[in-house]
């Protein structure tokens, strides 16, 4: 059974008149007013603690006011007033973060599950985009982080500034448009990789075909594996010339939320850097980024 309308129309009211859901569609609140339940804090009681569990709720700050800080240093604070939530980051990234949320007043907050927080990512854009933000967010900030927290074994690790084309470690493997599907499937299981890049007559990236791709444009809609792969790639991949940075690389893919960039030299076709090569630079996960921030 659904909340009552009178709950419904007033929780909607309320998140209207803040960001970022003043910029989602009726339905959308609606959808979240229906799914929330209001929960009730005392003053000084902790509400996310990440030593004890993984985040599994967004919570909304309804009434009352918390106080978020850095559980392992306990500094860092902030103070979060009603209309702000938590926590985006550590939720968008399955991660239980570093932040603990202690309620400084008594405190009322809408509280969402996790999985209706990845449904609403899904259905709203604004959401997902608000969303996105903080993991970009959270990149762009590592950077400092990371010098900062790591600055003793400097000597060992390699920069993150590091150009794009040092990053390569083997010649790439891309298909033309023409090809069938089936063949760059064959190729992709002989030579054990995740991406089939393809590419036209200049060698220049016009396509990627992932795993992803296989099941939600093969496998689900039941493709003929004679078709060209161009008809089931992903268009406009992500490229960066062999000159740009590894940072670079690493703010691209959390923007766009992918797991890895393709790598050029004057347009042509260099090699792919991955996710996973980026961070091996600092010899940490993205765990590590998002505990050296605030998530």
């Amino acid at each position: 059974m659904g909340a009552p309308a009178l709950i419904t129309e007033s929780t909607v009211a309320f998140l209207r008149t803040h960001p970022p859901f003043m910029r989602m569609t009726p339905r959308d609140l609606e959808q979240i007013a229906a799914h929330a339940r209001l929960a009730y804090f005392p003053v000084g009681s902790a509400i996310v603690d990440p030593a004890v569990t993984q985040a599994r709720h967004l919570f909304i700050v309804q009434r009352g006011r918390v106080r978020s800080y850095n559980a392992a240093t306990q500094g860092d604070d902030l103070v979060l007033d009603p209309g702000e939530c938590f926590p985006v980051g550590a939720l968008t990234a399955n991660s239980p973060g570093t932040r603990r949320f202690d309620a400084i007043e008594d405190v009322f907050c809408l509280q969402l599950d996790k999985e209706h927080f990845d449904a609403l990512r899904g259905v709203s854009p604004v959401f997902a985009d608000y969303c996105t933000q903080a993991m970009a967010s959270i990149v762009q900030q590592s950077v400092g982080a990371l010098r900062t927290h790591f600055s003793q074994r400097a000597a060992e690790q390699q920069s993150l500034l590091q150009q794009l084309g040092k990053l390569v470690r083997r010649e790439p493997i891309a298909c033309e448009q023409s090809t069938s599907l089936r063949a760059a499937l064959t190729t992709m299981r002989d030579e054990s990789i995740g991406t089939m890049v393809v590419v036209d007559d200049a060698r220049r990236p016009v396509g990627v075909f992932t795993l992803t791709d296989l099941r939600d444009r093969v496998v689900l809609d039941q493709v003929d594996l004679d078709v060209p792969i161009s008809s089931v790639m992903s268009v406009k991949p992500a490229a960066l010339d062999e000159a740009a940075t590894a940072q670079d690389a690493m703010q691209i893919m959390a923007q766009r939320g992918y797991h890895q960039v393709l790598v050029t030299r004057a347009g042509e076709l260099r090699g792919v850097v991955s996710e996973r090569d980026l961070f091996s630079l600092q010899r940490v996960s993205m765990r590590n980024v998002l505990q050296s921030i605030h998530v």
